[in-house]
């Protein structure tokens, strides 16, 4: 057993996910791993170039990655790899919390981190050795499904990936196509998140405190991938990449001093706005973006939500950014108990009087393994029920841009119809002029891919709208 391939698939339907190319970080972590281990691994990421099944059918074994949103692709493709008698691996969020269902579709499933568990599973195979002793894993005994006991938290994170591994990757980002989409280079410094936002999984995967790499890991890291491609813009993929300040102040510091002369967009919450030093630092190491998980500008769903924030933290943190002439990415889940129709207006209207750069205005989602898929599967109010096999509403959506549950005070189709109408409301010409008028000019191009984006989505839409009109008819049915 030498020959490993690894497959990330690409959402058939339109979603937030599917104008990142951007390979996510497992593949290519556990690539290098294999690869150190004497395995002849490729990775092909879907939306980077297409599938080689010539090699794929000729391999000892094939990896696929999944999450919420591509589950049903992953589910497809690993049919056909199994049925010609490829033991075939699946991993991914979507698979750690639905094991039962993914071994309908393949033999055997990586739950959580996988760092350590694939070359265990892999050696097992390759030995005919007994499985019972791989932690981590679901596989078949016969007709019976086993779930070994859960794995430790891998503790060493210091492996840097070989993004080399995945085919085409290289040419893909030295195409002119990538400056204009934002596609950067992926680095993680951390994982976990001490938070629990109620319509968060991280915790379930990553855990529910940090752990962290060590800086000159991160720093060899950012040398290598930027050698690789010659670009220099970093997406620091950490859920929260000022958790420590202490540690993030002296890993800002580091790439001041070294002079690694990039860019980068990271993933914050509003509490960074308290911290001048903190700020100071970020601007000074090439922080061009951060992306801020606002959520709401109701107090009672930011409770509801569990975010522990405030809408004038919300305010503040807008301020203090563009004193610091960094970019506002402001997300917002959209959907609670106490919104309705009026709600999605004035979010739109804060977005706009308080000159957030770009936004995101997505459903509020009951993704895999939170507290609030349990809850509204308690109160019957799924509309999509994950964890049941191939999408039961015959499109294949998955999770993303679209309304899966029962909103309280507006009727799926509404809410659906609102976020869309808030997009075209903030991504608009005169929008991109006010920027081009302040000679922001990066800022004016983000608005104007994002005017791009809300009419590329407004046809799968719109089928999706009339799916949930016919659902909503047939559960008002007597």
């Amino acid at each position: 057993m030498k020959i490993i391939t690894l497959i990330q698939p690409i959402p058939s339907k339109y979603n937030i996910f599917s104008h990142l190319k951007n390979p996510s970080l497992g593949l290519p972590i556990l690539g290098t791993i294999l690869n150190q281990k004497g395995y002849d691994v490729k990775i092909y990421v879907e939306g980077i170039k297409g599938i080689d099944w010539e090699r794929v059918f000729k391999s000892d074994a094939v990896g696929i990655s999944v999450n919420t949103a591509t589950y049903s692709e992953g589910y497809i493709i690993a049919e056909n790899i199994k049925r010609r008698g490829i033991p075939v691996i699946m991993g991914g969020i979507h698979v750690t919390f639905f094991p039962d269902e993914a071994l309908d579709y393949c033999d055997y499933v990586v739950r959580g981190e996988g760092e350590e568990t694939i070359v265990e599973l892999l050696e097992a195979l390759e030995n005919n050795s007994s499985l019972d002793k791989v932690g981590g894993i679901s596989y078949k005994a016969g007709n019976q499904k086993v779930h070994n006991p859960a794995r430790e938290l891998v503790k060493n994170l210091d492996i840097i990936p070989d993004f080399s591994l995945i085919e085409g990757y290289v040419e893909h980002h030295r195409k002119l196509r990538t400056r204009i989409t934002g596609e950067s280079i992926s680095i993680m410094t951390s994982r976990g998140c001490p938070f629990s936002c109620k319509f968060c999984s991280i915790i379930k995967i990553f855990g529910n405190s940090f752990r962290f790499r060590s800086i000159d890991s991160v720093i060899e890291d950012v040398k290598r991938q930027t050698t690789l491609l010659h670009r220099h813009h970093i997406f620091f993929v950490d859920d929260n990449f000022a958790s420590n300040k202490k540690r993030t102040k002296a890993l800002l510091r580091r790439i001041i001093e070294e002079k690694l002369n990039i860019t980068f967009t990271a993933q914050v919450r509003v509490e960074i706005a308290r911290d001048e030093e903190l700020l100071s630092l970020i601007k000074r190491a090439g922080c061009r973006q951060l992306n801020i998980g606002f959520e709401s500008i109701d107090p009672r769903t930011l409770k509801a939500y569990n975010k522990r924030q405030s809408v004038e933290e919300i305010i503040n943190a807008i301020e203090k950014l563009e004193k610091y002439r960094i970019t506002v990415h402001g997300m917002f889940v959209l959907g609670s108990d106490f919104d309705d129709v009026n709600t999605i207006c004035r979010t739109t209207d804060f977005c706009l009087r308080h000159q957030i750069d770009t936004v995101q205005f997505l459903p509020l989602t009951p993704l895999p393994g939170t507290q609030l898929a349990n809850e509204l599967k308690e109160e019957n109010r799924l509309l999509i029920e994950l964890g049941k096999g191939m999408p039961q509403n015959g499109f294949g959506f998955g999770v993303g841009n679209y309304v899966l549950f029962k909103p309280k005070l507006v009727e799926p189709s509404i809410l659906q119809e609102e976020i869309y109408k808030a997009y075209q409301k903030f991504y608009t010409i005169s929008n991109i002029v006010k920027a081009l008028l302040k000679k922001k000019i990066r800022i004016a191009i983000a608005r104007n891919f994002g005017r791009y984006l809300v009419k590329k989505a407004k046809a799968e839409i719109d089928e999706y709208i009339k799916w949930l009109k016919q659902i909503e008819t047939a559960y008002k049915s007597p």
